[in-house]
């Protein structure tokens, strides 16, 4: 909640000085400093929370559409990145529909966000991302090793050939593994 309320007061201060559409620049601005803050050695949030505030008081209306439609893209496949990323999609467009500048500070604001989304947007992709919502990642789906999957890691770890010619019963397969195959 404090990440949208930074965003509204930078979106009020700046209509009340120059307009809509230098309030939705102050807000671009704010998520800037949200995503990238200073005292955090650049390593901030996402901007999906402060960006609502900038839909919130740019105008409550693409509020209120931006967020049902996350809401039906999270609830309906089950991923809270997925419903963020159409957001993204889907808030230049209704800038441009307020006015040519608020739709280029929405843009703006988009590709931000889209940008410190990418490793969720790849795992989307992937389809390793998590189904909860929570940003916990799925592991990738290791197979079980058996014998002959262990002698082809002996194979193709750094082990002598002088090492594999000892090996001679399953059991001392075991210390021969590659450090992915303890994990």
């Amino acid at each position: 909640l404090l990440d949208m309320a930074k965003a509204i007061v930078a979106v009020l201060l700046g209509q009340a000085i120059g307009g809509v559409a230098f309030g939705a620049w102050c807000g671009f601005v704010a998520i800037i400093g949200h995503c990238y803050p200073i005292w955090l050695r650049f390593h901030g949030g996402k901007g999906i929370s402060s960006l609502f505030g900038v839909l919130l008081a740019t105008n409550p209306l693409l509020f209120v559409i931006c967020g049902i439609e996350w809401l039906v893209v999270a609830l309906s496949s089950g991923y809270s990145s997925l419903g963020a990323v159409v957001v993204f999609c889907l808030m230049p467009i209704l800038g441009f529909v307020m006015n040519v500048h608020v739709g280029l500070a929405f843009l703006a604001i988009a590709l931000v966000c889209l940008w410190r989304h990418r490793e969720n947007i790849g795992r989307l992709v992937a389809q390793q991302h998590s189904h909860d919502g929570l940003g916990h990642v799925q592991q990738p789906h290791r197979p079980r090793h058996t014998q002959a999957t262990y002698a082809h890691n002996v194979c193709s770890t750094d082990i002598t050939t002088a090492d594999f010619a000892q090996i001679t019963a399953p059991h001392q397969l075991c210390k021969y593994q590659s450090h992915w195959d303890r994990a």
